[in-house]
């Protein structure tokens, strides 16, 4: 089964990986990969969650492009013990959803 995209620009991919058991990933254009921790999949799928609650499309809308582009680097750059993280856990997805939706508005 092909992987899920989530996310995707010149530089990084997020995607499902179903051989991975759905491990969300992240990998850059020379194919170095890095997975995300549980609760970092977990926090992804609340915010798409909130996003959708809020009728952002899954689809399209640059609400969630924002919002799965932040989720991307923060994986990718950051290491989930970082101040980033805690940051983004302690003010919840509820607080990047609305960042998101009005930062496209």
């Amino acid at each position: 089964m092909l992987p899920l995209t989530l996310y995707a620009d010149d530089t990084l991919t997020m995607q499902v990986t179903w051989l991975g058991l759905g491990a969300l990933v992240v990998v850059d254009r020379r194919g170095r990969a890095r997975r995300a921790t549980p609760l970092q999949k977990l926090f992804a799928e609340a915010v798409a969650d909130e996003l959708t609650v809020r009728g952002v499309s899954a689809t399209s809308g640059e609400a969630r492009r924002a919002a799965m582009q932040k989720i991307t680097y923060a994986i990718w750059e950051s290491p989930p013990d970082s101040t980033r993280w805690e940051t983004m856990f302690d003010d919840g997805p509820d607080a990047l959803a609305t960042f998101c939706i009005g930062s496209s508005a």
